[in-house]
């Protein structure tokens, strides 16, 4: 039996190993699955606040990259978290005996933890593809703000050459 950080564990001295083995196991499990759901949650509330960064950037907005980047990142921590706990939860470890999956698997289901992680993969998936898409929009915004700018000083150098010419032609001619 599992709740919340207290185990009990009733087996035969030679099943004490695998029991402590899927406890320990399961016990780490809930633990980055808990931790996981709390930053998914997180994560929710910030990504409906930035929303408005999946479509037309404005300039203050692009203020906002470190931000977006940050979120980019914990977005892709979460991914690599859930991928890290649904691997676990497979038990394909070939070094495990039957006994310590089974002990494990009867913990997880008391859990419910498979349905839980189950849960978090759309969420977890969302936020990746929201700050992707806020990110290449940051990028394509800075990209064509910095295209208006050359274009500015290419004009005014243009401007400039041909005022200078002018101003040659005008200067020889008399």
């Amino acid at each position: 039996m599992w709740d919340e950080g207290r185990a009990l564990i009733y087996a035969s001295p030679g099943d004490l190993r695998f029991a402590l083995d899927a406890t320990v196991r399961f016990s780490l499990a809930q633990r980055e699955a808990v931790a996981l759901e709390a930053r998914t949650k997180s994560a929710l509330a910030s990504i409906e606040s930035d929303s408005a960064l999946t479509h037309s950037v404005t300039r203050l907005q692009q203020r906002k990259q470190q931000y977006v980047d940050e979120m980019t990142e914990i977005a892709t921590r979460m991914r690599a978290d859930w991928l890290r706990i649904a691997s676990c939860l497979e038990q394909l470890d070939p070094a495990l005996a039957e006994a310590s999956k089974r002990v494990f698997s009867e913990l997880v289901s008391g859990a419910a933890l498979y349905d839980r992680i189950e849960m978090l993969e759309d969420p977890i998936e969302f936020a990746m593809d929201q700050y992707e898409l806020a990110n290449t929009r940051l990028i394509e915004a800075n990209v064509a703000h910095n295209e208006r700018i050359s274009a500015v000083v290419g004009y005014v150098f243009e401007a400039a050459i041909i005022a200078l010419l002018g101003y040659q032609i005008v200067h020889f001619l008399k």
